[in-house]
């Protein structure tokens, strides 16, 4: 492409109406074109996105088929609210309108030459809209049933293929696929394994440098009601040393039970003193698995214990105080 100078020859020609005006005819290098060939023949481009501009080139013949390295060109959109073009360099702009339109590229000179290319423009996605899959419940540690399926979304509504979605479960969740690519009717999904919470969980869903961004919920159960037997471990969490005397209360006793190591909830936690009293003989655990109770030590000194036991398994903690009237208690769990 030559950007040099044109050279004109002016020349005097007659209207119909009998007026004069000038006529300028190209004489300089590649003057002597008589065909033209842009390339490449098809640009697709993305409105507002990186994706958003294209080069077009073009390259002249005489009539002995020799290319002409210094032609000068003129280049022209056909409908510039879809695609603009620098006249001179053939640079091509996407504009904010989904569609196509030709790109006409003419040579200088007496023949003045043309050819025609192609511009589509699509548009970004705009949004993600939530197919399937949201408000389900399972299992903590489990896949859910059903799929996450989302929906990338321009900003005239239509559907955007092509887009990579990113799926990131919170906590100690997980996604897989935890990237996806639309297909041509816009729509990815991913497969969410909850993570170890019971309760609400959440899946967050995103187009990177996009504004299109969604989170769905799901909610975690322990499984069906909580799982008893011989499978269940109880932990006791609150064994630290503690300032303690006989006939007092040992407040926050509190117990986790967990199956595979996954919290459960709704398990009958029975609390047995060997000596004093209990807040609730029987506790059952929460959302996170745990069951808490308050101790009054019996008025002895000593050596006191506390049975704790699940429903339905042979899993048990003793706790064990040694009480005085004026030292400090210690407290540690043993195994019957």
């Amino acid at each position: 492409m030559c950007h040099l100078r044109s050279e004109l020859r002016a020349s005097k020609a007659s209207t119909k109406s009998g007026e004069a005006h000038l006529q300028a005819n190209y004489v300089g290098p590649g003057a002597n074109a008589v065909r033209v060939v842009a390339s490449p023949r098809t640009i697709n481009l993305v409105a507002n996105s990186t994706l958003g501009s294209g080069q077009f080139t073009a390259q002249a013949y005489d009539a002995s088929g020799n290319a002409l390295p210094k032609a000068l060109y003129q280049w022209s959109s056909a409908d510039q609210t879809i695609a603009s073009v620098d006249g001179q360099l053939g640079t091509v702009f996407a504009q904010g309108k989904r569609g196509s339109t030709t790109i006409t590229v003419t040579a200088a000179g007496a023949v003045r030459p043309t050819d025609a290319v192609t511009v589509n423009v699509s548009l970004p996605p705009q949004s993600l809209v939530l197919v399937s899959g949201g408000g389900q419940s399972g299992p903590i540690g489990k896949a859910l049933p059903n799929p996450i399926v989302v929906k990338a979304i321009a900003a005239d509504g239509l559907p955007v293929g092509g887009a990579t979605i990113t799926f990131q479960a919170q906590g100690s969740g997980i996604a897989s696929p935890t990237s996806a690519v639309t297909n041509s009717s816009g729509v990815a999904s991913t497969t969410w394994t909850l993570g170890s919470v019971v309760g609400v969980q959440g899946l967050n869903m995103g187009i990177p440098n996009s504004p299109a961004q969604l989170g769905v919920t799901a909610t975690g159960t322990g499984t069906t009601g909580g799982t008893t037997g011989p499978g269940l471990n109880l932990t006791l969490l609150s064994n630290n040393a503690i300032q303690q005397q006989h006939g007092t209360g040992v407040t926050g006793i509190t117990v986790l039970a967990q199956n595979g190591g996954v919290p459960q909830s709704g398990i009958q936690i029975s609390f047995a003193p060997g000596s004093g009293s209990v807040s609730s003989p029987t506790v059952a655990t929460d959302a996170s698995g745990h069951a808490v109770v308050n101790w009054t030590l019996g008025p002895n000194t000593g050596t006191q214990t506390l049975l704790i036991t699940a429903s339905g398994s042979t899993n048990s903690i003793t706790l064990t105080v040694n009480a005085s009237a004026a030292a400090a208690a210690s407290v540690r769990p043993t195994s019957p």
